[in-house]
């Protein structure tokens, strides 16, 4: 059987990196890292921070996982398919104001506690990479909320039973992003991707969704794709019919060909053409 623990880890003191430009967190040092450290690294201009693993959905969503021991990551035992889990939940404030970041890549744990408020103190973020995806058959499912990508000064505009028509200009912006990638079971609200593609990063250049983004469809995410002035590709490894495909005017490459009865992936170039890659799933 194998073991998930990271009950004896204790994490770092807080350390300045004033000068640091890239910081690459896998494995265990990406749960020793002290997170206030990042109070202090004003200058980084790359993040990776990443871990093989995750603990079970079921012990994701209890309350009572959360980390409130900055210096301590202990843990509650719980039987599991395969293994047996011993954590306790990082303490993320996301809160951490890093003007320079130009690429933030964040997998497993530490992408799916993501908390998108957090992109409205990345004002040059140019890559964006998330991926909840599991070396296990587990899904871990997140939603993204039009609430998550207003500004925090208006996040009370979209409480229970409020209007969603929000002004353009309170939603974070990414004037810099060129590319995003999501791989794992995100959920998107009705309107989500509107807002993403033409308020909030409509300098797109390439868009990377695989392996269960919903919420939308082939035709939405084409009609947005083609308003974009510089988006070039954009790549859908999700399950789309035979029939969806041709409804929104796409054809295989010269020498692809659809299975009818599978579900596929497309991606296509926004160049007025209406060829498209199938992909695999």
């Amino acid at each position: 059987m194998n073991t998930y623990r990271n009950q004896g880890i204790r994490t770092w003191s807080v350390i300045h990196l004033i000068q640091l430009k890239k910081l690459d967190l896998q494995g265990s040092p990406a749960l020793k890292f002290n997170m206030k450290s990042l109070h202090h690294s004003s200058c980084l201009e790359e993040l990776t921070w990443k871990m093989a693993r995750m603990p079970s959905p079921d012990e994701l969503e209890r309350e009572d996982t959360q980390g409130t021991d900055d210096h301590e990551l202990s843990g509650m035992s719980g039987s599991t398919q395969g293994y047996q889990s011993i954590w306790k939940r990082p303490h993320c404030t996301w809160d951490w104001h890093l003007p320079n970041l130009q690429k933030l890549d964040l997998a497993a744990i530490f992408a799916f506690m993501f908390d998108f408020q957090w992109l409205q103190y990345l004002p040059n973020l140019q890559t964006f990479q998330l991926n909840t995806l599991s070396w296990t058959e587990r899904r871990y499912e997140r939603h993204i909320m039009l609430k998550d990508l207003l500004k925090s000064e208006y996040q009370q505009e979209l409480d229970e039973g409020g209007s969603k028509v929000i002004l353009s200009d309170r939603y974070i912006s990414l004037p810099k992003l060129e590319s995003i990638e999501l791989a794992g079971h995100w959920i998107f609200e009705e309107k989500v991707l509107e807002i993403l593609f033409l308020t909030m990063a409509s300098n797109l250049h390439r868009v990377n969704f695989r392996s269960g983004c919903t919420g939308f469809n082939l035709e939405e995410c084409i009609t947005f794709s083609r308003k974009m002035p510089h988006l070039e590709k954009v790549d859908l490894r999700m399950q789309f019919t035979p029939d969806e495909i041709r409804k929104v005017g796409l054809v295989p490459k010269k020498g692809l060909q659809y299975e009818q009865s599978k579900k596929m992936g497309v991606a296509f170039d926004i160049d007025g053409s209406a060829f498209c890659d199938i992909l695999g799933l």
